[in-house]
């Protein structure tokens, strides 16, 4: 099964791909972020201590300290005062340093957020592995052709036979893109739209009876569901994060952002 392009038989598909979910501490996102955030709160820390221990430790010379030396400032004395002064400054650019990079780390995790919702190949990429058998797979990533719609990563579904199922040896593979069911066929190793007893003929229709048993209306329910098309309704919650996450919007914020910070 090292061809994947060619696994899917419909004039709506181009071809198809094998992925798996990532172990959470695997992804991209995830990851090389948490090193970073960790090595820059390590930065961080020994930094604020170095700060601390040089504030406690800068020298408080007495008053007359100019008096007891005779009125004369040696040029070491004058050295040594202008460190103790610039030491914590110098840390303090470092911690600006700091901020500044911590800034850019989260603007980088931001944006390949976003780029995984805007993506589906980059999702691909940071969330997911790509196997090469059907075996491993628990998703698969859809690519219809050009110009009919853009591509997408669906669920596969798999579902025992029944025992007393004249295909029972077989399992039963399948996914579903845009309403339509994508059926695997063992014998010719492709992926095969769902086909629905349509084209029979007159004589075939009149001598049906029906199912006529209970375990034929599973079969048949579980092979072709309710005879009823059903609409979604999105909830608030996921217009309003699809609204919060276009990339139109974003880049409002970022304008918006970027003029306050001026």
């Amino acid at each position: 099964m090292g061809n994947q392009d060619s696994l899917v038989d419909g004039k709506e598909l181009q071809y198809v791909r094998f992925y798996k979910e990532k172990e959470t501490p695997r992804r991209l996102d995830v990851f090389p972020f948490v090193i970073s955030y960790l090595v820059w709160v390590f930065f961080y820390a020994k930094n604020h201590y170095e700060t601390t221990m040089q504030a406690q430790q800068v020298p408080q010379p007495p008053p007359d300290a100019a008096t007891q030396a005779g009125g004369v400032v040696e040029a070491e004395d004058v050295e040594k005062a202008v460190e103790d002064v610039l030491a914590p400054s110098i840390n303090n650019t470092h911690g600006s340093h700091l901020l500044i990079v911590l800034v850019i780390l989260v603007l980088c995790h931001i944006l390949l957020y976003l780029f995984t919702i805007w993506s589906v190949d980059i999702r691909c990429r940071v969330r997911y592995s790509q196997v090469r058998t059907l075996e491993d797979a628990t998703l698969i990533k859809v690519v219809p052709h050009a110009f009919t719609g853009t591509r997408e990563v669906v669920q596969l579904e798999r579902k025992k036979p029944a025992s007393d199922d004249l295909d029972k040896d077989r399992p039963y593979i399948a996914f579903s893109f845009r309403k339509l069911k994508f059926v695997w066929e063992n014998e010719d190793k492709v992926f095969r739209k769902l086909q629905y007893p349509v084209h029979l003929t007159f004589a075939e229709y009149r001598a049906s009876t029906g199912h006529g048993k209970i375990e034929t209306v599973k079969r048949a329910t579980s092979r072709w569901g309710l005879n009823k098309f059903e609409v979604p309704i999105p909830k608030f919650w996921e217009l309003l994060q699809e609204q919060l996450v276009a990339p139109f919007f974003c880049f409002q914020v970022f304008l918006c952002g970027s003029l306050g910070v001026r």
